[in-house]
């Protein structure tokens, strides 16, 4: 079985790091580790090293690093645009985001959107728990913008922009830094569409059934990340 892990706010290059409170719980008494069990500490910002508990102390568990903090983190930037939807349906969708290798998502208030008001330090949480359970040492950066033509401006200048409408062809997979842009339930109004598509947005074709709109956003991931 593969060392469980946990995330860290920083990873020094050699030595102890005492957990938190929560990372020390979850270790110490849902999946039941003790002394010398083998840890992979990560910091969110793609560092990760293997260690091994070497002491508990009220509840809190100290790691020692037994080999040098390693680089793990996708190859390249993708970015997806999501509109807000309902809570369930969005927190999948960052769930399956981080799992596929999404490194931006920029949640956008869509005309049509559903949810409730944005919450980052739940979807920090989400993202967290799923970096820790696929392997990722890194986690996605995450925004909120009240409107699409707020987050479109937050994408880097030169980025390749597809655009998830149904109907739509599938274009070959980007080879360089892109995006997708994907609507919430009811989709996209026709002036989100025209506004995208100003930008230099591609239309992209996630099959030819209706899908939910967190379906439409991990394909619409999936078709952005690199293989891996």
């Amino acid at each position: 079985m593969s060392p469980r892990r946990a995330r860290v706010v920083s990873l020094p290059d050699a030595g102890e790091v005492a957990l938190s409170t929560e990372a020390s719980h979850h270790l110490l008494h849902v999946l039941r580790l003790s002394v010398q069990a083998e840890v992979v500490l990560f910091d969110g910002r793609g560092n990760q090293a293997l260690g091994r508990i070497v002491a508990i102390d009220q509840g809190r568990a100290t790691i020692r690093l037994v080999e040098v903090p390693s680089a793990a983190r996708p190859e390249r930037d993708a970015h997806l645009l999501l509109a807000q939807i309902k809570p369930k349906g969005l927190d999948l969708a960052l769930r399956m985001g981080v799992e596929v290798g999404l490194t931006h998502v920029h949640v956008f208030a869509a005309t049509r959107s559903q949810g409730r008001p944005p919450r980052p330090d739940r979807w920090t949480k989400i993202l967290e728990a799923a970096a820790t359970q696929c392997g990722r040492a890194d986690l996605p950066q995450v925004t909120f913008s009240s409107d699409l033509r707020t987050a479109l401006d937050l994408l880097p200048d030169g980025i390749t922009l597809f655009l998830a409408l149904p109907g739509a062809d599938r274009p070959e997979p980007p080879t360089l830094v892109s995006a997708a842009i994907v609507g919430p339930e009811g989709g996209l109004t026709q002036a989100e569409i025209h506004l995208s598509i100003d930008q230099g947005a591609h239309p992209l074709g996630l099959g030819a059934w209706t899908l939910r709109a967190e379906t439409a956003a991990a394909l619409a991931a999936g078709f952005v990340c690199p293989p891996r």
